[in-house]
């Protein structure tokens, strides 16, 4: 296998969510993050920058979700 099939092979949807499951389960946040971000699940992402003390990626991200005009309960403190 070549590495860009690899990476094809990543770029699934589901593949993402069990990267983040098991990136949580070993308690690698960073992973997390990126893998809430490649499937836009914005409603972790939220949950996952306040856990971890990161009131300005919320502030970032409610600022992209009014951009983008996802649903604010996607975003679920933009004002954080």
């Amino acid at each position: 296998m070549t590495l860009p099939f690899l990476l094809q092979e990543l770029d699934d949807k589901d593949t993402w969510h069990r990267l983040g499951i098991e990136a949580l389960r070993q308690g690698n946040h960073q992973i997390v993050e990126f893998s809430y971000q490649k499937t836009k699940n914005f409603e972790r992402l939220s949950f996952l920058y306040l856990i971890t003390g990161a009131p300005s990626d919320i502030r970032l991200q409610g600022s992209l979700c009014l951009t983008r005009n996802f649903r604010l309960t996607q975003c679920l403190a933009p004002q954080l």
